[in-house]
Parts: C-alpha cells; structure tokens; sequence
C-alpha cells in the first residue's frame, strides 16, 4: 500500500497549498490515476502562493516542492 507523510513546515502554509496537500494525500492513499494531475496542481498553488502577501517565500516554496513534487509515489499499475 502507499504512503504518504506530511511534513510539519516551520513557517505557515497558505490554505490553497495546504488544501492541495490534502487532495495529493488521498490520491496517494487511493493510488489514483490522477496522482499526477494533484502533483501538479500543488506545483502550481505553491507558485501562485510564493511572494505575495501573506504568502510563501521563494524559499519556502522550494522547500514544499522538493518535499512533496519531487517526491516519488509507488502505484500499483
């Protein structure tokens, strides 16, 4: 089966990029076939979320992606 594991950040994560996190996490758990569609919608949220008010740094940014993008989910095809 896979799995997933949340990573606790030390900084604040928009809800946008958190509720992708979420969606990510149960494509996992389910091994959908849209797993990489949530891959890339949560690139995209961390993108969109990076440099603006309230919003990440670049840093961070990088940090979310490297953590839960860059990462490699077993499927069972």
């Amino acid at each position: 089966m896979p799995t997933f594991k949340r990573k606790n950040f030390d900084f604040p994560i928009p809800d946008e990029v958190e509720n992708c996190i979420t969606n990510l996490e149960n494509a996992v758990l389910t091994n959908s076939t849209l797993l990489d569609c949530y891959l890339e919608e949560l690139r995209a949220f961390v993108h969109f979320n990076t440099d603006g008010e309230d919003g990440l740094t670049e840093e961070q940014g990088e940090e979310i992606i490297d953590y839960y993008y860059r990462r490699r989910y077993a499927t069972d095809d």
